[in-house]
């Protein structure tokens, strides 16, 4: 008898988690996100373990995952430049934001023409880096030189094309007449805020989280797990996992087996959507009886008392000087952590 199909409500509990030394784990998925639909991450040891949904599966996808992890590497390290070379490779090889540039200036897009017209410009840049992936021009693209036909997309003209975006999403906030999806909206804004807090996060001498980084694990996935799940199944015995990092949030089944398997804050949230390609692990029993939830993921549960308001200046402070494109009154949009 197959598990009973239920679909969730949404809910999204990342404002319940100290970013510190739990959802900059969520963002460390992000950026590694350059293959299958989603990245789940573990920090145990100094060592990040982390996981896709599936193997990979060919050379263009080893090359995405050695940039993502150089980039990550570099922020880790305080690298110079570390910041700009580490959002350009974000930009250019996490697949959600792609999709999201592909989806934006379509008819069902809520973004305004000018913010359309520069969300196709920046795919069209980023498409051709993208299909440049080749074991030929591999070194190329770790030194950043991104040269196609002669023409150069360095990583000063992509900055500035997504600096753009990021400022007429500033200047279309407080027109009227404008109402952005959200979810999109928080997509296209996520690459700064992912870079800079895991930049903050690893560096600041009062987080120590990676203090003594050791390496980066990626776990094999031979039975195409999803990807919080090939990280529990593979891990949680040895490292009493308390959290692991998600690109999204996790979907119906993921949750029921966390559930049933006594760990259901061990991720951020439920999506909601029942996955009928769910993968069951082997050696984890799957009962098919229908679980019940218990009532410890409330999207109206109060923020715990600790604030991560330093954290949160620092943020700003960082992007105002480095960055400038976002004011003093626009921190909320920085500092957000919607979920998708």
């Amino acid at each position: 008898m197959p598990p009973i199909q239920i679909n969730y409500p949404r809910v999204d509990n990342h404002n319940q988690y100290d970013y510190a030394t739990k959802r900059v784990m969520d963002s460390i998925a992000h950026l590694l996100q350059t293959h299958s639909e989603a990245c789940a991450v573990h920090i145990h040891n100094q060592t990040i373990h982390y996981s896709y949904n599936r193997n990979l599966n060919s050379n263009v996808a080893t090359h995405k995952n050695l940039l993502a992890q150089q980039a990550l590497t570099n922020l880790i390290g305080n690298n110079a430049d570390a910041d700009d070379l580490s959002l350009i490779t974000y930009l250019c090889f996490n697949l959600d934001f792609y999709k999201t540039l592909r989806t934006s200036y379509g008819n069902n897009s809520t973004f305004s023409n000018n913010l359309k017209n520069l969300c196709q410009d920046l795919r069209h840049d980023i498409g051709i880096i993208r299909n440049d992936i080749t074991s030929n021009n591999i070194n190329n693209i770790l030194n950043h030189n991104f040269d196609h036909n002669g023409t150069n997309y360095g990583t000063q003209n992509l900055l500035q094309k997504y600096n753009t975006i990021l400022t007429t999403i500033r200047t279309d906030q407080i027109n009227p007449n404008i109402n952005y999806n959200d979810v999109d909206k928080s997509i296209l804004l996520r690459p700064l805020q992912d870079i800079k807090k895991i930049h903050l996060i690893t560096t600041h001498a009062n987080y120590n989280i990676l203090d003594n980084f050791q390496q980066l694990d990626l776990i094999n996935n031979p039975q195409g797990l999803h990807a919080e799940i090939n990280i529990y199944t593979n891990h949680h015995q040895q490292h009493n996992i308390q959290y692991i990092g998600v690109s999204k949030l996790s979907c119906g089944k993921c949750y029921e087996f966390f559930v049933r398997n006594g760990a259901p804050d061990i991720v951020r949230g439920v999506h909601g959507v029942i996955d009928n390609n769910w993968i069951e692990p082997i050696g984890w029993p799957y009962p098919p009886q229908q679980v019940v939830i218990p009532n410890i993921v409330n999207i109206n549960a109060p923020i715990p008392q600790q604030s991560d308001l330093s954290f949160d200046h620092g943020i700003e402070d960082n992007i105002q000087t480095n960055i400038g494109i976002i004011g003093q009154n626009d921190l909320g949009t920085v500092k957000g952590d919607m979920g998708f």
